[in-house]
């Protein structure tokens, strides 16, 4: 687990960079520069990208997960995400409610009543997807149906990245996502896994062996979880290196398929599931600001 001084010196260079300084070579870069790009990407200075630059959130369908806890709310007496057969709760997928959502979403991308959706795909240069399944059927069945060039190899005229840095805050095992190699041998084809913010095999969060987990998830009422959660400050330095890819890539609109807790740590906003939103850069900069700011006064 990270000290609070380390999550302060890091928020310093976030501050630095947007201050437009040289200290943010402290915190380490995601770029993927080495990734296809059908679309021409125009380089911006750091005010035009700042200033020009959209961001599109799409949360994704609804899961096996999600349904579960409708009826049995996180963290209440008795919880547990602990099942004897977790196939469908493990990385959860899109249940059949989500699928429709997701089916809905694209439909609602080529709906004249909707010209401001069609209008946001054709201006995407970049996709950036969480690694969990959740997400990547999401864009596979919402998404890619209107990005392909070539039907018989799925090829996208948009480059395609999986980040780790955009999963959901690791909750619960619907968390837990797959090995890169597996999701590379399934959707490789399509999206990018190896690249230079994709580091590890087992990418989701789990803890330092060095430093002792301390559990703050509801405990006190016979609650069990299947395996350790994010804390709060790893989140937190997550989402500004999350921020400090979209901020870095040349690209002037980037769709990002995420999570609730992802979209709601940048936006203080409850996303529905498939929802679609574009937001400024400079609205994830004012949140980042102030995050920073309070760990550096704190």
């Amino acid at each position: 687990m990270r000290s609070s001084r380390l999550i302060i010196l890091e928020a310093a260079a976030i501050i630095a960079l947007m201050q437009g300084t040289t200290a943010f070579s402290q915190i380490q870069h995601f770029s993927s520069g080495s990734l296809r790009r059908s679309r021409p990407v125009m380089s911006q200075s750091n005010d035009e990208n700042e200033r020009d630059k959209k961001i599109v959130f799409i949360r994704h369908g609804c899961t096996h997960m999600n349904e579960y806890l409708a009826s049995n709310p996180w963290g209440s007496p008795g919880f547990t995400d602990i099942f004897e057969n977790d196939e469908l709760f493990r990385d959860s997928p899109l249940s059949r409610l989500g699928v429709k959502q997701a089916q809905a979403l694209s439909s609602r991308l080529t709906d004249s009543s909707c010209p401001e959706y069609g209008k946001l795909l054709g201006e995407l240069e970049l996709i950036v997807t969480s690694p969990l399944i959740r997400a990547i059927q999401t864009l596979e069945i919402g998404l890619l149906p209107h990005i392909v060039t070539n039907n018989e190899s799925d090829q996208s005229e948009i480059p395609i990245m999986a980040v780790p840095l955009a999963a959901e805050r690791l909750y619960l095992i619907s968390d837990v996502g797959k090995r890169r190699q597996e999701l590379h041998a399934q959707f490789g084809h399509v999206i990018d896994f190896y690249h230079d913010g994709f580091h590890h095999e087992e990418w989701w969060f789990q803890p330092n062996g060095s430093d002792a987990y301390i559990e703050w998830r509801p405990r006190s009422s016979n609650q069990r979880y299947a395996c350790p959660g994010e804390p709060d400050q790893e989140f937190a330095t997550r989402m500004i290196k999350l921020f400090q890819l979209l901020d870095e890539r040349p690209e002037s609109t980037i769709a990002v398929v995420s999570h609730w807790g992802v979209i709601d740590w940048f936006l203080d906003a409850d996303f529905d599931n498939c929802e679609m939103r574009a937001v400024s850069i400079r609205d994830i900069a004012t949140k980042v600001k102030q995050y920073t700011k309070a760990g550096a006064d704190a």
